[in-house]
């Protein structure tokens, strides 16, 4: 008699109640540990770092003024152009600075060929080194006629020399007196033509000078480099010397402003 042998029994199938709750567990876990991932940047970061919605950014607004007054023949840039330190940003017209550069130097040159070494400085010259060697020779006459003076005067009390050669030695000694102060007036009036004649060189040159500096300002350049901003200057404009042209706003010094 065969006996057969029983089959194994299935295994009962889980609660459809466990399985939802074990994937609603799974999803709040993740939840949490991507909010506790987030939580902890945030806080890490905002050890470091400061947010605010009320700032802004600032910096320093460089004006670009015109130091002479003219026409405008050129502007070379235009509104947020990047510009360099020392780049041309504006031409004045130069027609009437060169004039005027020209006039001065001709004033210069005259000035110089009439006062030079070999016109009136140098004959003021000749004339004060001649009235310093009167002034000299006179203070020498006037010493000696002193010195007679004296002598006389004791061999006059001891009746050697009479009272008419006493006379004599006191009016030559007035008169040796009165010729070195006319030497030293001369010398004083000298001092001043030669005073005066190189300060009309000196004048002439520094005249010609401020003209150089007034050329040199028709070519209006970027103080610092930067963006341009606030352009207010167009071709053909006249322009008064001290007139705000535009801005430069140099971006290698900006700063944050806010209200924490």
């Amino acid at each position: 008699m065969s006996v057969s042998a029983a089959a194994p029994a299935s295994p009962a199938p889980a609660p459809r109640g466990s399985s939802r709750r074990g994937v609603v567990l799974g999803v709040i876990a993740v939840v949490v540990i991507v909010g506790l991932v987030l939580l902890a940047r945030q806080w890490s970061w905002a050890r470091t770092h400061i947010g605010d919605d009320n700032a802004q950014v600032e910096g320093h607004i460089i004006p670009v003024l015109s130091r002479v007054a003219g026409y405008v023949a050129a502007v070379e840039v235009d509104d947020n152009h990047q510009v360099q330190a020392g780049q041309v940003l504006v031409r004045v017209d130069e027609r009437d600075l060169k004039a005027r550069l020209a006039q001065t130097e001709a004033d210069l040159a005259s000035a110089i060929a009439v006062g030079g070494a070999k016109g009136e400085t140098g004959q003021a010259s000749a004339q004060l080194q001649a009235a310093r060697a009167a002034v000299e020779q006179a203070r020498a006459n006037a010493r000696k006629a002193a010195s007679d003076l004296e002598r006389y005067r004791s061999l006059a009390e001891r009746s050697i020399v009479s009272r008419q050669q006493l006379d004599a030695a006191e009016a030559a000694a007035t008169a040796s007196q009165a010729q070195l102060e006319g030497a030293l007036e001369q010398v004083l009036a000298a001092g001043a033509g030669l005073r005066g004649a190189e300060s009309r060189v000196a004048a002439a040159r520094a005249a010609r000078d401020q003209a150089a500096l007034m050329l040199s300002y028709a070519r209006i350049a970027a103080p610092e480099s930067g963006v341009v901003t606030k352009k207010a200057v167009e071709v053909g404009q006249y322009v008064q010397a001290g007139q705000p042209l535009m801005s430069v706003v140099p971006l290698h010094d900006v700063w944050v402003v806010a209200n924490l």
